[in-house]
């Protein structure tokens, strides 16, 4: 027991400081995290069929939900129960990060600002990170709320992470 208790806090630590979560000796920024950690860390999250959040996307921006408060959760994200072919969720932010959108299938998103101002990807990666991923989308965001529209799409739901990475803008 206490062997295994000795081998599960380093993975936790680990786990938590590739998350961009704060850990118990997470002091530093994250700015150096090889990005191929971070992918190998969110399929993870994506493998895990138990670490699922599931909410309805809404058909109108402005009812849109709150998505992305836990970033070890994977949301799965209906697009209004099928009725319409695409939806939205909102997320807040403090400070300044890379986004790091992660999508099982890939389907077109549009994400606004608090103003309505289109942010565009600076990097899209269509190269899986693994086979429960399509696609990577690289937001740079500042302190606000935004609203990511999925669709239009043949596609009724999508399953999405973000995580946040120290920006190198």
């Amino acid at each position: 027991m206490i062997r295994s208790f000795r081998m599960l806090v380093p993975s936790v630590a680990i786990a938590l400081a590739l998350a961009g979560c704060p850990g118990p000796e997470d002091d530093h920024d994250h700015h150096g995290h090889d990005l191929e950690e971070v992918d190998a860390h969110v399929c993870e999250h994506f493998e895990t069929q138990n670490s699922v959040q599931n909410l309805a996307a809404a058909a109108d921006p402005a009812d849109a939900p709150l998505a992305f408060e836990d970033p070890h959760l994977v949301y799965g994200i209906d697009f209004t129960g099928g009725e319409l072919d695409n939806g939205s969720v909102r997320f807040t932010h403090e400070g300044h990060a890379d986004g790091l959108l992660y999508l099982d299938i890939d389907v077109p998103v549009e994400l606004t600002d608090a103003s309505g101002e289109q942010v565009e990807p600076s990097d899209i990666e269509t190269e899986p990170a693994c086979g429960e991923v399509s696609t990577r989308r690289r937001y740079h965001l500042h302190t606000g709320s935004y609203i990511l529209t999925f669709g239009a799409s043949d596609e009724t739901s999508v399953r999405a992470l973000l995580t946040l990475v120290e920006s190198d803008h």
